[in-house]
């Protein structure tokens, strides 16, 4: 008898890098081709399709996600997808309190989601991204979620490439790619990374109950607004 596919509601919530830069299209970031992934597992299992939302902030801080997690609160996530940590220098105390109250806003009213968090894209680690990545990793375990880490896959410069034509974006002060950002190698890897990291739910069910208390809610596509430099 196959496994039930229990997650029908998936939140990813993040900064530029789910936005998609420096992906080369929306079918090359890795929210699109992890989400694909997901719902061809869901319709193995006679799961249906799959309602996404996406919310992003070009320049995003941890307190932009509390933020938009607090004004969409309707949306109940089985899946809540954090991206957070690379705008948010340097480190302090607060980090960590801010990244609680936002996984917290995912469990407020007895919702338990599955939380999943990606340390942050780093391509040169230093004392800030092991701090922070120290943070993510043990609030997301406590929670009962998931770490995805992608430092390796930050550190390989053939997962960054300047100069390519990215005004697929929408952003006039971003048209080509920079030396930070993931391309299409890049956003791959992620998304290799994240569906890992989901396979022991998504293959055997939740260990913890989904979302309770959902709202009726239309997909939703995804919304790049540049908030800072």
């Amino acid at each position: 008898m196959r496994a039930r596919f229990h997650y029908r509601r998936i939140w990813f919530l993040g900064d530029s890098l789910t936005a998609g830069y420096d992906a080369s299209a929306e079918s090359a970031c890795f929210r699109t081709v992890a989400t694909a992934s997901l719902q061809a597992a869901a319709l193995l299992q006679d799961a249906g399709a799959l309602v996404i939302h996406s919310a992003n902030q070009y320049g995003g801080k941890v307190k932009d996600g509390v933020r938009q997690a607090i004004a969409e609160a309707s949306f109940a996530a089985d899946i809540a997808v954090l991206q957070f940590g690379e705008n948010d220098r340097p480190y302090a105390v607060a980090f960590p309190e801010q990244y609680a109250r936002l996984i917290a806003q995912f469990q407020r009213e007895g919702r338990r989601p599955l939380i999943v968090a990606f340390s942050i894209w780093a391509p040169t680690p230093d004392a800030y991204s092991a701090a922070v990545n120290a943070d993510i990793r043990a609030l997301v375990e406590t929670s009962g979620g998931a770490f995805v880490d992608i430092q390796a896959a930050a550190s390989d410069p053939l997962n960054r490439e300047e100069g390519r034509d990215v005004t697929w974006l929408g952003d006039e002060q971003h048209t080509l790619s920079d030396s930070f950002h993931p391309n299409d190698r890049g956003h791959a890897k992620m998304a290799t990374a994240l569906i890992d990291a989901l396979s022991p739910w998504t293959a055997a069910g939740p260990r913890r109950l989904a979302a309770s208390g959902r709202q009726s809610s239309q997909t939703r596509g995804a919304a790049a607004e540049r908030v800072s430099a």
